[in-house]
């Protein structure tokens, strides 16, 4: 495959595009509230809030993941449809 060909199979649409970007800005949100719990666990030295913000900060990747995952899936089957 050539690369121009990869550049026409992975064209997101509009609405695909706006709804990526959205809930990316949310995960990135979500990832930062987690740093600044695990920089408050310098502070505190509190194991409980050390977990809390690993669960968090492992949870927002995995919704970054998934969304452009599930972005270019969605695209595929619009485009198929």
């Amino acid at each position: 495959m050539k690369l121009s060909e990869f550049k026409e199979e992975i064209k997101l649409s509009n609405t695909v595009k706006n709804v990526m970007c959205k809930t990316l800005d949310k995960c990135i949100e979500i990832c930062l509230l987690s740093i600044c719990i695990l920089c408050t666990y310098f502070l505190a030295s509190n194991p409980i809030i050390f977990y809390i913000g690993i669960t968090i900060f492992k949870t927002s990747l995995m919704y970054i993941a998934i969304c452009i995952i599930f972005g270019f899936i969605f695209n595929k089957l619009i485009n198929e449809l």
